[in-house]
């Protein structure tokens, strides 16, 4: 049994509504340091909440979600602000990857490491081109979201998530959308090192056996989204 320093994120006895898995108790899990855990969607149009749970965006009806042994519901703003400052995520592509639209890609890569403290400019340029060009960019894109591809926006997602430093958590929303199974080696390869540095990583993808063929090892693994969970969708 891991210490509870060890845990990152703590789902307990968590009911997305009064009637998701009626009769049923309600999710648990504790996510440690470098773990995995692997969620796959039954459905292609829809998205279970389980990242906006886990990053506090949304609250469950019942049960407690724990961010580094926080309650997200009884943290103030500021504990908010910085503890969602530590999450990386990759939007699933359906909610519209959270662009601003008025911002070049590059500019909305890192515009929200700018308003963490200690970070300059230069800094925050340097690691965004360095992790772009681990995800084939030579330079990050200068164009507006609505004129790029699918696999640079896509790409550009992974850029973002991993810049937060520290990367306490990672969450990924179907990370391989128009992308093929070579095109996502670059993504695994930085997982596999941020797995090493203890950072733990939540996976929320269709069913399939495309993961199967990726070579990442998932510490839990649930076929279909957790009834308890999957009540009501975005």
């Amino acid at each position: 049994m891991k210490k509870n320093t060890d845990i990152v994120l703590r789902f307990s006895d968590v009911r997305l509504n009064y009637l998701s898995g009626e009769g049923e108790s309600g999710f648990s899990l504790a996510l440690g340091a470098g773990e995995l855990a692997l969620f796959c969607s039954d459905s292609q149009k829809k998205t279970p909440e389980i990242a906006d749970l886990a990053m506090g965006l949304r609250r469950p009806s019942s049960g407690t979600i724990e961010f580094l042994g926080e309650d997200w519901t009884r943290m103030g703003a500021p504990d908010l602000l910085r503890n969602r400052s530590q999450i990386g995520r990759v939007f699933a592509p359906r909610g519209g990857s959270n662009w601003l639209h008025n911002l070049d890609i590059d500019e909305n890569i890192m515009v929200a490491q700018f308003f963490r403290p200690g970070q300059t400019l230069a800094t925050v340029h340097e690691r965004a081109q360095e992790m772009g060009q681990r995800f084939g960019f030579q330079v990050l894109p200068h164009s507006r979201p609505s004129n790029a591809s699918a696999e640079e926006l896509t790409k550009a997602q992974w850029v973002r998530a991993f810049l937060p430093d520290p990367l306490k958590l990672l969450i990924l929303e179907r990370p391989g959308y128009h992308l093929t199974l070579e095109q996502m080696r670059p993504l695994i390869q930085q997982i596999q090192r941020v797995r090493a540095d203890g950072t733990p990583v939540l996976w929320i993808d269709y069913q399939g056996d495309t993961f199967e063929r990726l070579d990442v090892e998932p510490t839990y693994r649930f076929e279909t989204c957790p009834e308890a969970l999957s009540g009501e969708f975005r």
